[in-house]
């Protein structure tokens, strides 16, 4: 017997069929139409008929490719162009439009496209892979709209120098979106979103806000697998409100990457909310640059410069400043929680509510860094500053200079939190304005832990430098300490030490919790804590001179319930039971006291 002879299996022969034309600048463009079955007699025909073709300058220009015959189901397009012998050229093709109301799969235009619709609706493939030198660059010069719409999912999209004033709306999901050149807005709403989950995304230069409300802005409604921007996120330079930021990602993103930085616009309605949103979780988010609240230090808009995270992060660097600028929240850092936040640069507030400052929500930081400066700003609320919640909890933060409040009112040059568990401030702690301030310059809401400070306490009469903590563990200044006030705000607060090693001048620190009759903290009105009280500082050493003011009428007192040991200038205090006052100045206006 023979074996039995198995039949090949039936295998449909791919169809193809070309076109070609003169384009306008000379160039010799050829168009290919490559489908997995049909007849080549038909896509033709069909080919034919799909040109919108008109002439100009010494060719013609292909307005329109109308795909959406049944026989271009699923269509490889090929639109490629060589300098002509005769006209010359470019090298390059420009169409205005591709248009198919089925699924699309490798499309390639060797120049630029105006726009492209495919698809037949969410849940299905609008096209494979698209491949275009630039995207909406002559805007309507070669085509009727720029307002691009893939309805379905999309494996690759792939723009080798820019997109500019264009929209791209894709209603699914995308595999890829690179764009080595700048996303480009126009003077409409012009813009990049994805409705579903994106992979990877890549932009080689700047987002641009363009004068249009809305422009230049890249919106993804589902998670984000990486994003990296090669340049800078430039906001608008007039007009325009915008609804969104300049990036906002409705779900959760892996990687984020910005090499330049994050820089509002020069108009002061340039955008109304943070330029930089995620909504959900983050992996990690690195700025290369400086997060800046306008171009030119005057208005960007509310948000503007702003890095907004909504869930839980993971490590978040800024290697440059934070500065803010005259509008509400801008140049900030606005983090629900992060497990690592490092600032290269300086927190620089500007003259607008809650600027050049990191805002926290509730959660556990674990390590918090400002290599530079924080400094406050002129206006009332104007910040400079890191600010949390009762549920904030940072474990180690290190500021590299100096923390400063320069001056109006409150809330400005200062770090808040919850509680944190280690502070080390490399610099000086200064109040430099003379107004007036109300702002605590170190808050632990419910306490601070260990807290080191490299430099000196510099207020002054008006503005004296405020440490407000529940309760405290340890405080060491390693130079002077001069109008200070550190209060601890629960009686019951365990303290184990506070070392000076330069001078006290005109400070207190108090266990008080009430200014008294003369509206001064820390003065001998100032009522107890409390009869039942059970606070203590087990020890206090200032190792130069104390000292108050020459002129009459002020006092300044430390005082706890139970102080266990003072050391001034080498001498020792004898502490022991009862209460006990000791006089610790030749200006006769610093005491120290405990209560029990």
């Amino acid at each position: 017997m023979f074996p039995a002879i198995e039949p090949l299996e039936p295998r449909i022969a791919p169809a193809s069929a070309l076109a070609f034309y003169t384009d306008q600048d000379g160039d010799d463009v050829t168009i290919k139409i490559t489908t997995s079955g049909g007849s080549s007699a038909a896509l033709a025909a069909a080919l034919e008929n799909a040109q919108e073709l008109s002439a100009t300058g010494v060719g013609l220009q292909l307005r329109a490719l109308h795909l959406s015959d049944a026989v271009f189901a699923g269509a490889n397009v090929s639109i490629t162009a060589t300098r002509s012998a005769q006209f010359g050229g470019d090298g390059l093709v420009a169409v205005g439009e591709l248009d198919s109301s089925g699924s699309l799969g490798t499309v390639v235009v060797e120049g630029d496209l105006g726009r492209i619709a495919a698809g037949a609706g969410a849940g299905t493939l609008a096209v494979k892979s698209l491949t275009v030198q630039s995207l909406g660059r002559y805007g309507m010069a070669t085509g009727d709209s720029t307002f691009s719409s893939l309805e379905g999912s999309v494996g690759k999209i792939s723009v080798k120098e820019d997109v500019v004033g264009a929209t791209l709306n894709i209603n699914g999901t995308t595999g890829v979106l690179s764009i080595a050149g700048n996303l480009e807005g126009g003077n409409s709403a012009n813009s990049i979103t994805i409705t579903g989950d994106a992979g990877i995304i890549s932009i080689g230069g700047h987002l641009i806000s363009g004068t249009g409300s809305g422009s230049g802005k890249l919106r993804v409604l589902g998670d984000v697998t990486s994003l990296t921007v090669g340049g800078s996120l430039v906001g608008p330079s007039d007009g325009g409100n915008d609804p969104v930021g300049q990036i906002d990602i409705a779900g959760n993103a892996g990687k984020v990457l910005i090499k330049g930085d994050v820089i509002g616009g020069t108009d002061a309605y340039g955008v109304d909310r943070s330029q930089l949103t995620i909504a959900g979780t983050l992996a990690s988010l690195q700025v290369n640059g400086s997060l800046l609240g306008s171009a030119d230090g005057l208005f960007g808009g509310a948000g503007a410069g702003e890095v907004r995270v909504v869930g839980a992060a993971g490590s978040v660097k800024v290697l440059g400043d934070i500065v803010g600028s005259g509008s509400a929240g801008s140049g900030a850092l606005t983090l629900l929680t992060a497990k690592t936040i490092f600032v290269g640069g300086d927190l620089i507030a500007g003259i607008g509510t809650s600027t050049g400052m990191i805002d926290l929500g509730a959660g556990t930081v674990q390590s918090l860094t400002v290599k530079g400066n924080i400094i406050g700003g002129t206006g009332s609320l104007s910040a400079g500053g890191i600010d949390g919640t009762l549920e904030t909890i940072l474990q180690k933060v290190v500021i590299g200079g100096n923390l400063e409040s320069r001056g109006d009112l409150s809330n400005q040059g200062f770090i808040a939190a919850g509680f944190i568990n280690n502070l080390l401030i490399k610099g000086d702690v200064i109040a430099s304005g003379e107004d007036g301030s109300t702002t605590e310059q170190i808050q632990g809401l419910l306490g601070l832990g260990k807290v080191v400070i490299g430099g000196a306490i510099r207020g002054n009469e008006l503005n004296t430098v405020k440490i407000f903590a529940d309760e405290l563990q340890s405080l060491l200044v390693t130079r002077n300490a001069e109008w200070a006030e550190i209060a601890i705000t629960e009686a019951d607060a365990q303290v184990k030490s506070l070392t000076v090693n330069g001078a006290w001048i005109a400070s207190r620190f108090t266990f008080a919790t009430d200014n008294g009759a003369d509206d001064i903290f820390g003065t001998n009105d100032d009522p107890a804590v409390g009869v039942n009280a059970t606070g203590s500082i087990a020890k206090i050493v200032i190792a130069g001179q104390v000292s108050g003011t020459v002129g009459a009428g002020d006092s300044f007192v430390i005082r706890a319930p139970k102080i266990g040991s003072l050391t001034v200038a080498k001498q020792k205090y004898p502490f022991t039971t009862g209460p006990q006052v000791f006089s610790l100045s030749i200006t006769a206006d610093v005491a120290a006291r405990d209560t029990l």
